[in-house]
C-alpha cells in the first residue's frame, strides 16, 4: 500500500504523462522521476521529513504545466523555429567567403530596401493609429520614423538598383549627344 508521500509524486508523474504530448515523453517522464527522486534523497540528506522533501522536489522541478509546455512543441513553435532558421542561414549567407559569392551582390541593399519600407509603412499608419497601443504620441513621434525609414528604403533601393543593374550587365548609358548632320545639297 502507497503512503501519501509516495502518492505527490506518483500523482505528479500521472498528471505529466497525461498532458504530456510530445514523441519522446518516456524519456521526458524518466528524467522526470530521476530528477525528483535524487531530489528528494538531498531533501532527506539535509534533514527535511519524507513529505518536506517531496513537496520541495515537486516545486523545484516546475508545475505539470511548466513542463508541458516546455515540451509539447506546437505548430506555431515549429514555423517561428523554421522562420528564425531561415534568417539565421540568410544573415550567414550574406557574407562573403573567400572570395566565394554566396548571394547576389544586390540582395542585402535589396532586403535592407524592403525592410525600411515595411517599416515607413507600419510608422505611418501608427501616425493615423495611434500605435500599436492605440496610444497617442503625437504625430510627430512617428512621422518623425517614417520619414527617417524612407530615406533609408530610398538609399538601399538605389544601391540595390545599382548593384542588380551592373549584376545583369546593364550599364548605364551616356546621354545621347545630338549629332552634327550636315546635310549635302
Amino acid at each position: 500500500m502507497r503512503d501519501d508521500h509516495t502518492d505527490l509524486i506518483e500523482a505528479y508523474l500521472g498528471d505529466l504523462r497525461a498532458r504530456l504530448r510530445t514523441p519522446d515523453a518516456e524519456l521526458v517522464l524518466a528524467e522526470a522521476e530521476d530528477h525528483l527522486r535524487e531530489s528528494v534523497a538531498a531533501g532527506l540528506a539535509i534533514g527535511m521529513s519524507e513529505r518536506e522533501a517531496r513537496e520541495a522536489a515537486i516545486s523545484a522541478f516546475g508545475s505539470v504545466r511548466a513542463v508541458v509546455r516546455a515540451h509539447n512543441v506546437t505548430t506555431k513553435q515549429v514555423a517561428a523555429d523554421l522562420v528564425m532558421t531561415a534568417l539565421k542561414l540568410g544573415w550567414i549567407g550574406m557574407f562573403r567567403r573567400s572570395g566565394t559569392k554566396v548571394l547576389p551582390g544586390g540582395f542585402f541593399p535589396l532586403a535592407a530596401s524592403a525592410i525600411f519600407t515595411i517599416g515607413a509603412l507600419a510608422l505611418v499608419v501608427c501616425t493615423f493609429t495611434g500605435g500599436p497601443l492605440g496610444v497617442p504620441a503625437g504625430p510627430g513621434a512617428y512621422l518623425s520614423g517614417a520619414l527617417v525609414a524612407a530615406g533609408m528604403a530610398a538609399g538601399y533601393g538605389a544601391r540595390a538598383r545599382r548593384a542588380l543593374r551592373s549584376h545583369a550587365g546593364l550599364r548605364r548609358q551616356p546621354p545621347l549627344r545630338p549629332s552634327t548632320c550636315t546635310s549635302e545639297a
